[in-house]
């Protein structure tokens, strides 16, 4: 089973979240390089588990955006994750070694999920939210200047 290999096509360019998004790709390539050297004392349960805990927060953190910045389609964004969100903990509850084929559908899925999420439905919110993001600092230094 081949790696993701994270290309700056990923980049949103919301230096924040970016971020998030590496450390998820790396969570799954770990997740990954475990199943492949899979023995009694797997690591997979607890890789499975940081990965629910980072797409949480991942989550929480870019829907915090969306919401504070009024992003349009807010709620169907969140159905996406929430429905990721559910497939991760799912696997979380169902991994055991004698379902790796389940893992292995569950690490295929995330493949797929992360190069169509963040290439199609992620890049939709960047640049509103770039905007957004450069007025705030805009208004901010305005401020600043103003008070000197």
């Amino acid at each position: 089973m081949t790696k993701i290999e994270w290309c700056v096509d990923y980049c949103l360019k919301i230096a924040e979240i970016d971020k998030l998004h590496i450390e998820l790709v790396n969570m799954l390539n770990q997740l990954i390089e475990e199943r492949q050297t899979i023995s009694e004392e797997s690591n997979i349960p607890e890789l499975l588990s940081n990965l629910i805990d980072h797409v949480r927060y991942l989550f929480r953190n870019e829907e915090s955006y969306l919401i504070q910045y009024r992003f349009p389609d807010f709620k169907e964004h969140r159905k996406q994750h929430g429905e990721f969100l559910k497939k991760t903990i799912a696997c979380r509850r169902l991994f055991s070694d004698q379902n790796i084929s389940y893992l292995d559908s569950f690490i295929d899925d995330c493949k797929s999920w992360i190069a169509s999420h963040i290439l199609k439905c992620d890049m939709e919110y960047a640049p509103f939210i770039r905007i957004q993001l450069y007025l705030d600092q805009y208004e901010k230094l305005r401020f600043q200047k103003r008070f000197r």
